[in-house]
């Protein structure tokens, strides 16, 4: 466990919830093992959970009196796991400004927040003056603050770091671009076998407004938008559970009140889909479990391979699938797109195996360089099929850093650390390979 500096974060009580188990570790009796309520972190920051049954936990901090509440969502076994805490901070800033109309004057009864943060507010008087002062450090070391008034686009203003770090008093003047005239849209949504949908979600959007508006039907399947500001370039997306496609249509014109566009979804076919899980050198990963989440209906469902890494899904709904997983590492397929009555065979190339990249961050002095943040990435495509894999770390005060449980291959290394330029390298993943000594150039 570090702050962001990369110092360890001692005394701090962490606690591994259990997700999901893949794999439970049934010690004949019909107990499941499980780990220890609560861990205290050493002086080195260092915690550790043994004899874990296989799956996803939810490992979580506790608020003391140096740190905020952390969170992260890891595989046991498989990575080793970072939790990044920030540092309490009590430092409050004083943001006031006054807010008027693009059509000229102050603007009253305007609401202003943070974003995350609904109270407290301010509204702005009759000179349309406001103030609101904002907490910094813990969840938002960069806060946003939003204004929003009836008949008027919502605004948004984000305090970058620096400017926060310049002064306790923020000015900050805002003006508000009135809305066009407004419209209302309904329709009715149904299947073409003839029954009306409910709950189906219907959105409509404008990219040249950058206005979103969004409704459920009823369970007659009728849906109503109101206050919809006339264009002639929105997009209409509905969505409905239970077997059916997505309906889109683009260059939907609303002007004048009272249209009516009434829907027809189609319903889906039943697919298949079937492979193997493999490392990057081909080897079976047995027992390795994948989340499917389909473009058009159905639910997530968790995919896991047999001893020789096979799996077999059936009664899937026709379209593009996905296949990722829920905790760290971030494994992710795309490009797979399933037909109705035709099995699909894929090899799905995962980049897990039993290699380490380790190394230090260094100055051009050769002074470690803590805090840095240090992620991976690895992809490969074959026959349309994309595999990518995401994992990130922060190195330490001695400006170490390691990956664990990668597979074999090209890796792309990316390091941010503050004072320092960005670097970007290829690095190999495989057996034997040395520690990395990478040296951070000076920034301007």
């Amino acid at each position: 466990m570090l702050d962001r500096d990369g110092n360890a974060a001692a005394a701090v009580p962490v606690q591994a919830l259990p997700r999901r188990l893949f794999a439970a570790l049934d010690d004949g009796t019909g107990n499941v093992p499980m780990p220890e309520p609560r861990f205290v972190t050493d002086g080195g920051g260092r915690f550790a959970f043994e004899q874990l049954p296989d799956g996803e936990y939810e490992l979580r901090t506790d608020r003391t009196e140096l740190y905020e509440k952390a969170m992260a969502v890891v595989r046991a076994g498989l990575d080793s796991a970072v939790i990044v805490v920030e540092k309490r901070s009590g430092r409050t800033l004083f943001v006031h400004g006054a807010v008027e109309s693009s059509r000229g004057g102050p603007l009253k009864g305007v609401r202003v927040e943070v974003v995350g943060q609904p109270r407290p507010a301010s509204i702005s008087d009759e000179s349309g003056q406001y103030g609101l002062r904002v907490p910094l450090g813990g969840q938002l070391p960069e806060p946003s603050m939003r204004f929003v008034r009836d008949g008027y686009r919502e605004q948004r203003l984000a305090i970058g770091a620096a400017e926060a770090a310049g002064s306790d008093d923020l000015i900050h003047n805002v003006r508000l671009d009135a809305t066009g005239p407004l419209s209302s849209l309904g329709g009715l949504v149904t299947g073409r076998d003839g029954p009306p949908l409910a709950r189906a979600e219907v959105q409509l959007y404008s990219a040249v407004l950058g206005r979103r508006y969004q409704a459920a039907t009823n369970r007659d399947g009728l849906f109503t938008l109101t206050d919809v500001e006339d264009s002639e370039d929105y997009r209409l997306w509905v969505h409905a559970d239970g077997g059916y496609r997505d309906h889109v249509r683009e260059h939907v014109e609303v002007q004048g009140q009272g249209r009516t566009l009434d829907v027809v979804l189609e319903p889906l076919g039943s697919a298949t889909l079937r492979g193997s899980m493999v490392d990057p050198e081909g080897h079976p990963l047995p027992g390795f479990t994948l989340w499917l989440r389909p473009a058009y209906g159905g639910r997530s469902q968790a995919v896991t391979g047999d001893g020789e890494g096979r799996f077999l899904v059936s009664d899937l709904p026709e379209g593009p699938v996905a296949l990722e997983t829920r905790a760290s590492p971030q494994l992710t397929i795309a490009g797979l797109s399933l037909a109705a009555g035709t099995p699909r065979e894929v090899l799905l190339l995962l980049d897990v195996g039993p290699y380490p990249l380790e190394g230090h961050l260094l100055s051009e002095r050769s002074a470690p360089v803590g805090g840095g943040r240090v992620s991976l990435q690895w992809s490969r495509a074959d026959g349309g099929v994309t595999s990518r894999s995401f994992r990130e770390t922060l190195s330490d005060a001695r400006g170490y850093f390691v990956f664990t449980q990668l597979g074999a291959g090209a890796h792309t290394l990316s390091v941010t650390a503050t004072g320092f330029r960005n670097v970007r390298l290829e690095t190999q993943v495989g057996p034997d390979r040395p520690r990395l000594e990478i040296k951070l150039p000076a920034s301007p």
